[in-house]
């Protein structure tokens, strides 16, 4: 038996081994054998492996325990090759994309997007490690009702500064952020902005959006995170990928509308739900911009893609 493609390998929990496989699972479909009895008999293949102190196959998974031996020569190794363990060129001639953090512009950074960005930044370095060439890329979500509310938050915050009564709008922004930053605009544009007409609004958004990046880079600059690409979600509007994958999932017939909206078909793949892609009032969805997002990533030629999402996302 040969496995098609590449070994599956996971972390198991500690009771159950070092190392486990599924491997039977993919087996299974090319010789027409059920997973347990392929995992049983590679369990007894195994069995007397110096390397390994117990084997087992447990509902078709296949679980490795290593010896204290086997642990010990590699740590002997870390310590021989020092800074150099682990390099290779598995990844030789073959290119990935790590996008992580990727906070939108809305305020600044957690505890959380520092999570975020030393587990993409550690990952981003294995592999460069490894031979891949590897892009890091943020992905900034600079477009939408989040982006709107923030923007007359801040312009709330200037008229403040201006000493009038300006309360925030509803579901608006209510960090101490905001405030030297409407200060300072109060002292750079006197009462130039009193209405919230279109120019006001175009005015808050690219200083709010601006602001808040510029603080998002310093942050990272000062954890020594530093990204090779910032992809904006409005240049994807601008581009039109956004309509035109839109267009091509209902080309597929992966879409059908409700009640107004657009909707994805997700339960024909196995999903508890159907998403909505388009709202009724015809404003895309985070999913649908994020599923046009990804159609770009690959369009760009990348063998691999990680994405490194937040608990929110899980």
């Amino acid at each position: 038996m040969e496995c098609p493609g590449e070994l599956p390998l996971e972390r198991p929990r500690p009771d159950f081994g070092d190392l486990s496989t599924r491997v039977a699972f993919l087996l299974a479909k090319e010789v027409g054998r059920p997973p347990q009895a392929i995992a049983q008999e590679l369990a007894a293949a195994l069995k007397d492996h110096p390397e390994f102190s117990q084997v087992q196959a447990v509902g078709g998974f296949l679980n490795l325990r290593f010896t204290p031996a086997t642990l010990h020569q590699v740590l002997r190794g870390v310590l021989e090759q020092g800074e150099v363990y682990g390099r290779g060129d598995l990844g030789r001639g073959r290119s990935l994309q790590v996008e992580f953090v990727s906070s939108n512009p809305t305020g600044p950074l957690t505890v959380g997007h520092g999570r975020q960005a030393a587990l993409g930044d550690v990952l981003a370095n294995l592999f460069q490690e490894l031979g891949w060439r590897v892009t890091r890329e943020y992905y900034l979500n600079d477009e939408g009702r989040q982006i709107d509310l923030l923007a007359q938050s801040l312009w709330a915050r200037y008229r403040q500064a201006l000493g009038e009564e300006a309360p925030s709008p509803e579901g608006g922004y209510q960090g101490d952020y905001l405030v030297p930053i409407g200060e300072e605009l109060a002292e750079e544009w006197g009462d130039r902005y009193q209405d919230w007409d279109e120019e006001a609004q175009e005015a808050f958004r690219r200083e709010a959006v601006g602001r808040m990046l510029r603080l998002i880079r310093e942050d990272l600059e000062a954890f020594g995170v530093s990204f090779d690409v910032w992809t904006r979600e409005v240049d994807l509007h601008r581009r039109g990928l956004v309509r035109e994958t839109l267009e091509e999932l209902k080309r597929r017939g992966a879409t059908y509308e409700k009640d107004g909206a657009v909707w994805l078909k997700s339960t024909e793949y196995g999903l508890s739900r159907d998403p909505v892609l388009v709202r009724s009032d015809g404003t895309p969805t985070y999913l649908m911009v994020d599923i046009a997002y990804h159609v770009d990533k690959f369009r760009r030629g990348f063998d691999r893609v990680v994405d490194v999402q937040g608990a929110d996302h899980a």
